[in-house]
């Protein structure tokens, strides 16, 4: 389930043989061959692209467009000019324009911390200091997430509709402590200044800003987008090395320039180049892939590891992911969370470093394979029943004496859009919370109808705010709670929300949900997944619907997601657990196993008389 707007910071194979941790951190205290170099900073953040964005890319834009105007002091070390040092308060100034107006990030510097601090006039935001004498970083609690500006521009309709609070009911005041000891990240202290890795930095910040940085150190530069898509998708006048203007991609340039810089002949049939990196940055993005899964996977209550390392401690592939073939990395990496198997978690390589295989640069896990031949399946059902009936998966369908309704829905999605220009007109169909609402009046004005069936057996999960905004619609009186779990300091948090049912722009006592006019029923498969498991678990807790069919798929985790160095990229499951908690017995109950009917049915899901012949 992917997170949006929550704003308490909150989308196998393999030979086994013995290998060793990471090697221990290099001394900071060794004498260091220092090079300083002025970068470039180029903000794409909310340059428009295609996937994503709902304006067409008309423009012709110029790299000069998302230059600063300022020069960053970054360093490096020995001949490793790809991999970046810099001072926190260089990687502020790297934000600087990305929060709203009245919110400002600064730095604070000490012996041996530095820490980023986000302030709202006088209120602190955030802080998050990282400790080179205990490789430790610690973060309060709160967010920034509302004092950014939006991505691209654009407004998301997740965040349209609804009326939201939240807090921490458990822990409100505990700090999240994260570490990089597993890691051989170097940290070290010059001209007066704490150095940290570019990576170390950017990858714990960027989960609070939504912002993402690539250094290419051959061009002297860095780009900063707000989806990582932008790198390919952006194609924009820039100058190369020998100053002619060419129409480029950040992705391409890189491909050509690594290629250039790190390409080797191999034996072929063909004259061909291949990228061969050097051991210093793949070990780096190793160090960036450990930081990453040690600090957001829920590994220790998982499988029982305390770090990554340690869990990959048995197996080749903490020594396949330093191998300058990209292919065998790229293979380390996907079975390294292939075994994991979480239905969250996978590698996506990069094409720039070599790491491709005949499979392509995305690897999935298992269990999302197994996930997606069910998926088949079960549209290939629907499909054959609505062909039968003449209907689409679109349609409210009603049984033989028209007193069930039964509609479809698959995703929790939501709509880009640019506010300047309005809503787009096929928002109804595409935002889910819109299309949920406009069912209930459908069904609701038709008449007659006592039972309605909300088919969630496809539906793989989506935006967390869409679901809280559902849950109100199922209400009697337009509320609805979630609660969530961080395995990082087990606080615990509530968001409790109302949402606008008449449109008006006004959540009041006009806005009256449907619980009221329906006895509801969810129906589940094996398939629900992630926001479509926790679906139906928060509505049988709350006594909104009976959860009717087979067990859902489980998924109860905040979908997190890091880039890695030269653009390769993991998502995971990350350690904000979605369930309930009993305030009574102070206990919380999470989803991971799934939610167990409380009807039970084997027959055809998408036969509406069979289905209603069932309910009780």
């Amino acid at each position: 389930m992917k997170k949006y707007n929550f704003v308490l910071a909150i989308a196998i194979t393999g030979l086994l043989t013995s290998c060793g941790t990471p090697s221990a951190p290099v001394d900071p205290g060794e004498k260091l061959d220092v090079h300083e170099v002025k970068v470039d900073h180029y903000n794409i953040s909310t340059c428009p692209y295609l996937t994503e964005d709902p304006r067409e890319l008309t423009f012709e834009g110029k790299w000069s467009d998302y230059k600063s105007s300022t020069q960053f002091d970054f360093v490096y070390l020995n001949d490793e000019d790809e991999l970046p040092y810099v001072t926190l308060d260089t990687y502020v100034s790297l934000l600087s324009k990305d929060f709203k107006d009245g919110t400002v990030a600064t730095s604070k510097e000490e012996d041996k911390s530095s820490t980023f601090v986000v302030k709202k006039g006088d209120k602190q935001l955030l802080s998050i200091m990282f400790d080179c004498s205990n490789k430790k970083v610690t973060r309060s609690a709160g967010s920034v997430e509302s004092e950014i500006k939006p991505a691209h521009n654009l407004k998301n309709s997740v965040n349209d509709y609804i009326k939201a609070e939240e807090g921490y009911i458990v822990g409100a005041e505990l700090d999240f402590v994260y570490s990089w000891e597993n890691t051989n990240f170097k940290t070290f202290t010059y001209n007066g200044h704490n150095y940290f890795p570019f990576s170390l930095l950017d990858l714990q910040i960027s989960r609070e800003t939504g912002r993402s940085f690539w250094y290419l150190g051959e061009l002297k530069s860095i780009y900063e987008v707000a989806d990582t898509k932008q790198y390919t998708n952006v194609a924009l006048s820039i100058k190369n090395k020998e100053g002619i203007d060419t129409l480029r991609s950040v992705y391409s340039f890189a491909n050509d320039m690594y290629l250039e810089k790190f390409g080797q002949q191999v034996e072929s049939d063909y004259k061909i180049k291949q990228v061969v990196m050097p051991r210093y940055l793949a070990s780096y993005s190793r160090d960036a892939f450990y930081y990453v899964m040690d600090n957001y996977y829920g590994l220790g209550e998982t499988i029982g590891y305390k770090s990554i390392a340690a869990f990959l401690n048995n197996t080749k592939y903490a020594d396949d992911m330093l191998n300058p073939d990209g292919r065998v990395r790229a293979r380390a990496y996907s079975y390294a969370t292939s075994i994991l198997n979480d239905g969250h978690t996978g590698f996506t390589g990069s094409s720039c470093a070599g790491e491709g295989t005949a499979l392509g640069i995305s690897y999935v896990q298992t269990l999302s394979l197994d996930r997606a031949a069910l998926q088949r399946m079960l549209k290939a059902r629907r499909t054959a029943q609505l062909e039968k009936e003449g209907k689409t998966e679109k349609d409210v369908r009603y049984n033989s004496d028209g007193k069930v309704a039964y509609f479809s829905f698959d995703e929790f999605a939501a709509v880009n859009y640019d506010p300047t220009e309005g809503k787009p007109s096929d928002i109804n169909d595409s935002d889910t919370y819109l299309y949920f609402l406009n069912k209930l009046k459908e069904i609701k004005a038709k008449g007659g109808v006592e039972k309605v069936v909300i088919d969630d057996t496809v539906n793989g999960g989506g935006y967390l705010g869409q679901l809280v905004k559902l849950l109100c619609l199922l209400s009697k009186d337009n509320s609805a709670s979630i609660f969530f779990r961080s395995g990082e300091n087990n606080a615990i948090g509530k968001m409790s929300a109302k949402v606008d049912v008449n449109l008006d722009g006004k959540i009041d006592e006009k806005d009256v949900t449907f619980g009221n006019d329906f006895i509801f029923y969810i129906l589940t498969s094996s398939y629900s997944f992630s926001c479509g498991n926790a679906f139906p678990a928060y509505a049988s807790n709350f006594g909104l619907a009976k959860v009717v069919g087979s067990k859902t798929g489980g998924g109860e985790c905040i979908v997190g997601g890091s880039q890695l160095p030269y653009n390769s990229y993991v998502t995971y499951s990350s350690n904000y657990h979605l369930g309930f908690y009993n305030s009574e017995e102070k206990q919380f109950y999470g989803y991971e196993e799934g939610a167990s009917p409380e009807i039970s049915f084997y027959g055809n899901y998408y036969d509406v008389d069979e289905v209603a012949k069932s309910l009780k």
